[in-house]
């Protein structure tokens, strides 16, 4: 059963899912971070802000149903689905390499994988252009979305300047092949 926050819009979207954002916690990288993050999306005392999934290391914690529209990053929440990944945007190349992040990079891509399935989107991130034009389907992160729709929309940074867009890509696209409807 998925803990459902506290703070979305409640379906059905007025267009087609086409982007996938991913964003990072700003947590500690530890175990039961995702229920922990979804509890607190939940809770009185929550953001004004949601996302799809919470992810760790060992789980993938649905947070807001695919039909409606969590409050993740201004500008992408209409046509986006959010997966939040426990950790940080200051995190160094290295620290995405370690077993715990490589884990939930592993957790993010099957979440990922069914809807890239599903809605039918491409395992690709997309530039700016492409995020701005309404109809290219792809990958972004939140800051690709501040980007694109600037302050007052959005003032984030995550996943971070190190994020291994390729490696999580490449997990994506094993996760699809590895699915039934993927093969």
């Amino acid at each position: 059963m998925a803990t459902i926050a506290k703070n979305y819009t409640k379906g059905p979207r007025k267009g087609p899912i086409r982007l996938i954002v991913i964003h990072t916690m700003e947590s500690q990288e530890k175990p039961k971070t995702a229920q922990q993050v979804a509890k607190w999306f939940a809770s009185d005392n929550g953001p004004k802000a949601s996302a799809h999934y919470c992810v760790d290391d060992k789980s993938a914690v649905k947070v807001v149903e695919d039909s409606d529209i969590a409050w993740a990053a201004p500008g992408a929440n209409s046509d986006g689905l959010h997966i939040e990944i426990a950790g940080s945007a200051r995190q160094t190349k290295g620290q995405w390499r370690d077993a715990f992040s490589l884990a939930c990079l592993d957790q993010a891509a099957k979440v990922a994988a069914v809807w890239c399935v599903k809605y039918q989107i491409p395992v690709r991130r997309l530039n700016l252009n492409q995020v701005v034009d309404g109809k290219s389907k792809g990958f972004i992160g939140h800051v690709d979305a501040t980007r694109a729709f600037p302050y007052p929309k959005g003032d984030h940074t995550d996943p971070g300047a190190n994020f291994p867009w390729k490696l999580f890509l490449e997990k994506v696209a094993e996760a699809i092949s590895k699915s039934p409807k993927g093969k």
